[in-house]
């Protein structure tokens, strides 16, 4: 972790906390039945110990977000959601909490006096009613890079993106209608240079148009 910290900080990266269920058989995919109070100690373990390394690199953390099954759970379940926005209230006040535009975790985050970031995925697949398609479904997962940057530029433009039809397995016109404040990509997309570049480009421009017109 401290490695990742030094170049993240030697990048201008800001870091964030990725805290999961304690299930690395499982890489924190499988859901899990904790109590909320478990929820939140392990929250506050492993973002704290993060937080401590962010410190020791003259650093601060920037955000948390749930992994894996614990965001999922968490976006529909109040209490697992006050749970980790507890947790990382008591870490740093001033942190930022991702989730899914319009869950729980939207309404944990306020109640904690926590800073809410929607989160839209440009590399995953949506029902039509906003959630994530599970990974055990054909087509969740989205390994084109040439379609992750498309479905980003409609998430930025539009605030939409398209949906998986189940039953045949392909995208639809009708999608899913939110307003992101993050986008995310898998990180092993980035390791192919020339798609990051493109992406990164194109998220960069958005952004000075999105000043600019913030300026007028």
């Amino acid at each position: 972790m401290r490695a990742t910290v030094q170049l993240a900080r030697d990048g201008g990266v800001a870091i964030g906390a990725h805290p999961g269920f304690p299930d690395a058989e499982g890489f924190g995919r499988r859901e899990l039945q904790f109590s909320p109070r478990d929820v939140e100690d392990f929250v506050v373990y492993q973002v704290g110990a993060l937080a401590a390394i962010a410190a020791a690199e003259g650093v601060r953390l920037q955000h948390v977000k749930p992994h894996g099954a614990l965001f999922n759970m968490a976006a529909r379940d109040p209490a697992l959601a006050d749970a980790i926005a507890r947790a990382a209230a008591v870490i740093d006040a001033t942190l930022i909490l991702f989730g899914p535009p319009g869950s729980e975790l939207a309404g944990a985050a306020t109640r904690s006096g926590l800073r809410f970031a929607a989160e839209g995925f440009a590399d995953r697949s949506y029902h039509p009613d906003g959630r994530l398609v599970s990974r055990e479904q054909a087509g969740a997962v989205i390994h084109d890079p040439d379609i992750v940057v498309r479905r980003a530029t409609r998430i930025i433009r539009e605030q939409t993106v398209e949906a998986l039809v189940e039953a045949i397995r392909t995208f639809e016109a009708a999608a899913p209608r939110f307003e992101p404040k993050a986008l995310r990509a898998r990180a092993e997309l980035f390791d192919r240079p020339v798609f990051a570049q493109r992406l990164l480009t194109y998220v960069e421009a958005r952004w000075q148009e999105f000043r600019a017109r913030q300026a007028c």
